[in-house]
Parts: C-alpha cells; sequence; structure tokens
C-alpha cells in the first residue's frame, strides 16, 4: 500500500491587488488610517502599536519597502476612482443637459393632443427624467363615461445642468474683486466696526466706549 503523505498548507491574505507583498492585518489598518487623514504616528497608534513604537518608528514604519509599496498602490487607487467619480458626475449631468423631451412627443391624431411615446428611449435618455405623474379621471357622465389617463412627464432641470457643465469646463468664472488698498483682515474689521459705531475687540472682552458723563 501505497504511503500518503500529508502537506500542510498556509495561505495569507493579500492585501494589495496584482502585488506580491503581503501586510500583517496592523500594518495594513495603520497604511488605511493614514489614508483616512491621520499622522503616522496617529495612524500607528490606532491600528494597535504602542505608543513608544508610534512615536519612535512612525516616519521608518512607512519607509519600509512593501508597506511604501502599498501605500502607493492604494494612492493610486483613490486617484483612479476619483477619476472615476468624476467623470460619471460629467456623464450624468451631460445625460440631463442636452435631453429634449420633444424627441419623445408625439401628435394623437383623433384629439390634437401632445402625447409621450418613450418606447424607443435609452436608459440614458430615461435618467434625465426626474419625475412621471400619472392622473386617472372619469370624463363625461353615464353611458358615455370613460376613464381617462393624463401623463405627466418632468424632467430635471436642463438650465441647472448646462451651468454646472460649463463651469466644470471653465467656460463660467465667478470673479470677485476686492479692492482692500493693501489693508490686513484685521484692519478691514476695525474699519467695518468704526462704520457701525461697535465697540472694538480686545483679547476676547469688548472694550468699553461708553462716553464719561
Amino acid at each position: 500500500m501505497a504511503e500518503r503523505k500529508k502537506r500542510k498548507i498556509t495561505t495569507k491574505r493579500t492585501v494589495s491587488r496584482g502585488a506580491s507583498n503581503k501586510l500583517s492585518q496592523a500594518q495594513f489598518m495603520a497604511v488605511e488610517y493614514h489614508l483616512q487623514g491621520h499622522t503616522m504616528q496617529a495612524a500607528m497608534a490606532k491600528a494597535g502599536y504602542s505608543a513608544t513604537t508610534a512615536e519612535s518608528q512612525g516616519a521608518r514604519f512607512f519607509a519600509q519597502p512593501r508597506i511604501a509599496e502599498y501605500l502607493a498602490y492604494r494612492r493610486a487607487e483613490m486617484v483612479r476612482r476619483a477619476d472615476s467619480i468624476q467623470d460619471r458626475i460629467k456623464d450624468e449631468l451631460a445625460k440631463i443637459a442636452f435631453f429634449n423631451i420633444g424627441n419623445f412627443t408625439a401628435i394623437d391624431e383623433k384629439t390634437g393632443d401632445f402625447i409621450y411615446d418613450f418606447r424607443e428611449a435609452s436608459m440614458d435618455d430615461l435618467a434625465a427624467i426626474g419625475e412621471v405623474t400619472v392622473e386617472t379621471y372619469t370624463e363625461g357622465r353615464g353611458p358615455m363615461a370613460e376613464e381617462v389617463k393624463r401623463v405627466r412627464v418632468k424632467p430635471y432641470a436642463k438650465d441647472a445642468a448646462l451651468q454646472a457643465l460649463a463651469r466644470i469646463h471653465g467656460m463660467f468664472t465667478d470673479n470677485v474683486n476686492i479692492n482692500d488698498g493693501g489693508m490686513t483682515i484685521e484692519e478691514r474689521l476695525h474699519r467695518g466696526r468704526k462704520r457701525l459705531n461697535a465697540p472694538d475687540v480686545v483679547d476676547g472682552e469688548f472694550k468699553d466706549v461708553t462716553p464719561s458723563k
């Protein structure tokens, strides 16, 4: 009988897609906390490292090749996601800005009323529609009464979407020209208080400007 050999297989969690380096859970969390805006020391402390270790080894910890590689990978990933979100926002605004409800209207030959026909509308076209209201009522009396449906379609605000897109692409700029004569903010506030005859503030307290009798 052939002897069976048992082989123990161990696996480790790879924290960066496509990267060969592996991090411990504490290293992984330290990087994630740092990416959330915490300092190196604070990120290490939140990840479970002692205050002494975090204080003395913060810079060296993040300079380790495998940690630095994962940190660079995650930053690049965040940039890609941000770019993707910006592109999606532009696309959604464009759907609204360039939507034309006239492409989906027709005239009822019997009544002469405008009717909506969305049978050929794409998902992008429908994304520009903000509200659809269906009203059902009875018109006429007795045997001549008939049920009537009225559909109201309200697209999202086209002008707002056009303005947003124009600003994104730098077509509109809001310039505010403030001529302060070289004054500091404190001097401008002081002048404003004088104009309003308001008391000055000195070290957080109101200066008494009440005239003596």
